[in-house]
């Protein structure tokens, strides 16, 4: 059986009830409002703290979906949009390469 989250993670993270499931609740940290957490997949009222989202997930699978600083995230997006431009000029090139060439060469 895994581990139960009993800290709570840093201001910002992502946590997930039942992650995949049929009664999946998406919790969200707030960086501004330090030390609440908030869902739009359940009917809570107030400002919730960890305490409550551990209350909710009693007997139920608690995922750390993403813990991490503000800079790990603007590096990770960086390198994503990074990644997917390289993808797109190189599926362009072969593309360009495997198409048959019209009329004269050039060289």
């Amino acid at each position: 059986m895994p581990e139960t989250i009993l800290e709570e993670p840093p201001q910002g993270s992502v946590v997930a009830i039942d992650w995949g499931g049929l009664r999946q609740e998406v919790w969200v940290s707030d960086r501004y409002n330090f030390g609440n957490w908030y869902t739009t997949d359940a009917r809570v009222t107030g400002h919730p703290t960890w305490s409550v989202v551990v209350a909710r997930a009693q007997g139920r699978l608690l995922t750390l979906l993403v813990a991490a600083d503000e800079d790990t995230y603007r590096l990770g997006y960086r390198a994503g949009v990074d990644a997917a431009g390289h993808a797109v000029a190189e599926t362009l090139d072969e593309i360009r390469s495997a198409r048959p060439m019209r009329g004269p060469e050039r060289g």
